[in-house]
């Protein structure tokens, strides 16, 4: 089962976002094994598939090694970030807010079941062993400490580590301090951009480091806010402890760092680093040297990787995450092990369905929404009212509330259980796919209307078609929102009606730019008084199945609402992106690079070339909207919308385009590491980097000011299928000539 709805899917795991909880009192109340998961999962990216808090037997001590003197040189030439310096040498100051140091706080007990204390014991025998942890009466005859006991003394959790018999995390229940720090966002790397740097046939690798937080270190001084007991004896964590809220942002700006010299060393053709998870590709050869030179710059950092979790076999395939990729097939799978869980925890809610524990309808959803990657949207949407079933519980904290999963909540546990087995794979490229049929829509406060722009070939007679429907009494009462998701749906069915979809793909295009997270995220919560029902998500719902029914895809793609206005609403805007190269800088490029045939994103004031694809129709303009055109014959200037940069990555994947591609060196952007990965390593060709004073804005509106900070990038990229192949490709495909717009992306705006 895979949603009929392309998008890019978001990886997120977590069932429902809340503030953490107030700290809890003097006394632990004892709490359920999921009840932890649901506060960890929140601060901990890595607490599903990661191997945080787990403690196993090193044999060397972790705490200090990214100081020590041999790694010194390593750290220093990959990076002059002084924060990072500064706490691998002097340890990490916990961000108290405002500075305020905390009152004192005793737990009181600790939250472990009798049967996991000797675990714990001999997991706290191992920490100290190699410094992750050290008693107060150490630490206080070493000088770093006073007083009879910590200042602040919490409690130790023991969970089970899921799908591992055997295997137990050790957390620290951090939230009476993590209330009181800074919070400092940051976003993780994605496995859904991961994948886009594969290329057919490449071999792969995954590489964890051990006992990963251990490496880090804690300023002696905070330590003391660190605090737990265990068989009467007060301790103290030494470095970053699994449960502290800070933890993950301060590891992952470590580990960004090795990331980024191992891209650089060009011994990955595509990497990602996620939390300690590092998986990657070394390219098509099988290169043992490569594979061990990767390891070796690894380890130069100071980092201790797990012998027992490096796979270097350097197959086609591998788990990775959670999911199986395979660059045979180039497609992402859920493996059977997780599909099996998900049966389990499926049919233990199905047997108690009428007073069931909200915490095991959590994990059903927990375990839906983490196979996203792989299905698509279909994980979200079809997961809305076993969420609206858990709210309740979800709002008081209380996990074991009894809740009854019956009528729309029970025909999605239904459907998880009886599909969960035949999952099928995903493909990695769908970004690839071209729409064959492009429908502007939009709503008013008393009508539908919707405007073919762009159909396939043999239905050309289908462009231009309008459809338009007045709002019923009740509708008009309706949110905007509701109503252009309304419009869509109404839109598609008049398409399918007039038109054979069977295996197409239909775009559609509006201004509502909260649509895009209706989208991407699979509906929404909000609930209809009336009726009780998540109306936004039963629209949604109606696009998915009427488009799985009649075998086709659809897609959503936002577009700024000027973009789909009539002409004396388009003579008001103001293009924000409307920026050229200067006249000698341009004709340099035209001269080094190579000729080019058009002006993908251009209108006629800045115009590189006679011919030009602009954002809106304009008399000398070739057509509108380069992102729906056919990039597979002619050879294109590309200085696209800076924001459009990795949909223009995919046209040019899709089309095989020749170009010449100017982009700025923005190196923390996903498409930076996937115009080096291997999956590029063939379409690169020459290259240069310009200083960016060569950028000049053209209006006193645009992004930059009148100064443009980053260096550019001049790329020429090279096709790399056969002409025949191309043809064909590029058969299927029919500009549209419509003074419409459906995307965003030129410069400067033509009227």
């Amino acid at each position: 089962m895979r949603s009929s709805v392309s998008l890019c899917p978001s990886t997120s795991s977590s069932l429902l976002r809340h503030s953490l909880p107030p700290p809890p009192p003097t006394t632990a109340n004892f709490e359920s094994d999921d009840d932890h998961a649901n506060w960890v999962a929140e601060i901990e990216p890595g607490f599903e598939h990661g191997n945080g808090g787990v403690v196993e037997q090193v044999g060397e001590r972790l705490t200090g090694r990214l100081r020590r003197p041999e790694f010194e040189a390593t750290w220093r030439a990959a990076t002059d970030d002084k924060f990072i310096h500064s706490v691998r040498h002097n340890g990490l100051a916990l961000p108290l807010t405002d500075g305020k140091w905390p009152e004192r706080f005793n737990c009181g007990r600790n939250n472990i079941k009798t049967e996991n204390e000797e675990w714990a014991r001999r997991a706290i025998q191992e920490l100290t062993k190699h410094g992750a942890v050290s008693t107060w009466k150490e630490h206080v005859a070493s000088g770093l400490g006073t007083g009879d006991r910590p200042h602040m003394v919490m409690a130790l959790l023991v969970t089970p580590k899921s799908g591992k018999p055997g295997k137990f995390r050790l957390i620290h229940d951090c939230r009476p301090l993590n209330v009181l720090l800074e919070k400092w966002s940051f976003k993780m790397e994605r496995l859904s951009d991961f994948v886009k740097e594969l290329d057919e046939l490449d071999r792969l690798f995954s590489i964890d480091i051990q006992s990963a937080y251990h490496h880090v270190e804690i300023m002696p001084r905070f330590r003391t806010l660190l605090g737990f007991t265990f068989d009467n004896v007060d301790y103290v964590y030494n470095c970053l402890p699994f449960g502290l809220s800070t933890s993950a942002y301060v590891f992952c700006r470590f580990t960004s760092v090795t990331a980024r010299a191992l891209r650089l060393s060009e011994l990955v053709t595509a990497l990602i680093v996620y939390v300690d998870d590092i998986g990657g590709s070394i390219g098509k050869v099988l290169d043992r040297k490569r594979m061990d030179d990767i390891l070796k710059l690894t380890r130069s950092f100071g980092w201790v990787l797990a012998p027992e979790k490096i796979v270097d076999a350097l197959a086609h395939r591998l788990q990775l995450l959670g999911f199986v990729l395979d660059t045979t097939t180039m497609t992402i799978e859920v493996p059977e092990v997780r599909q099996a869980k998900l049966v389990a925890a499926a049919d233990f809610v199905l047997a108690r369905r009428l007073k069931v524990p909200a915490r095991n309808v959590c994990q059903v959803v927990g375990q839906v929404l983490s196979m996203q990657l792989a299905l698509g949207l279909v994980c979200r949407l079809r997961s809305r009212y076993l969420m609206l079933t858990v709210r309740a519980a979800a709002v008081a904290g209380d996990y074991n509330m009894m809740v009854t999963v019956a009528g729309r909540a029970l025909d999605e546990l239904t459907l998880w259980r009886e599909q969960a087995s035949t999952l099928e794979p995903a493909p990695m490229r769908a970004h690839r796919k071209r729409p064959d049929y492009v429908l502007e829509c939009d709503a008013s406060d008393h009508a539908l209307g919707a405007i073919v722009v762009k159909a396939p070939g043999i239905r050309q007679r289908m462009v231009g078609a309008q459809f338009y429907r007045r709002l019923r009494a009740n509708e008009v009462l309706w949110g905007s929102l509701l109503r252009e998701l309304t419009g869509y749906r109404d839109a598609i069915r008049t398409l399918a009606r007039r038109t054979e979809l069977k295996k197409s793909t239909v775009s559609v295009v509006g201004d509502a730019k909260s649509a895009t997270y209706i989208f991407a995220n699979g509906g929404s919560q909000v609930v209809d008084q009336a009726t009780g029902t998540l109306m936004l998500t039963e629209v949604l719902l109606d696009i998915l199945n009427e488009a799985e029914d009649g075998g086709y895809e659809v897609q959503f793609r936002w577009v700024r609402r000027e973009e789909i206005q009539d002409a004396d609403d388009l003579s008001k805007f103001v293009d924000t992106m409307d920026f050229s190269l200067t006249p000698s800088s341009k004709k340099y490029v035209l001269r080094a690079f190579g000729p080019v045939d058009i002006d993908a994103f251009a209108a006629p004031h800045n115009a590189v070339l006679p011919r030009f694809f602009a954002r809106f129709d304009a008399h000398t303009a070739e057509a509108v909207d380069s992102l729906a055109q056919d990039w597979s014959s002619d050879a294109l200037f590309v200085l696209p919308d800076f924001h459009k940069i990795a949909e223009v990555l995919d046209i040019i994947e899709r089309d095989d385009a020749e170009a010449t591609l100017v982009v700025p060196v923005w190196s923390s952007k996903a498409w930076w590491n996937r115009l080096w990965s291997g999956a590029w390593s063939a379409r690169r060709g020459k290259f240069e980097f310009l200083a960016g004073s060569v950028l000049v804005a053209n209006n006193e509106h645009c992004f930059f000011g009148t100064a443009f900070a980053s260096q550019l990038l001049v790329l020429r990229t090279k096709r790399t299928r056969s002409s025949a192949s191309s043809a064909s490709s590029s058969s299927s495909r029919s500009s549209s000539s419509s003074s419409r717009s459906s995307s965003g992306g030129q410069r400067g705006a033509a009227c």
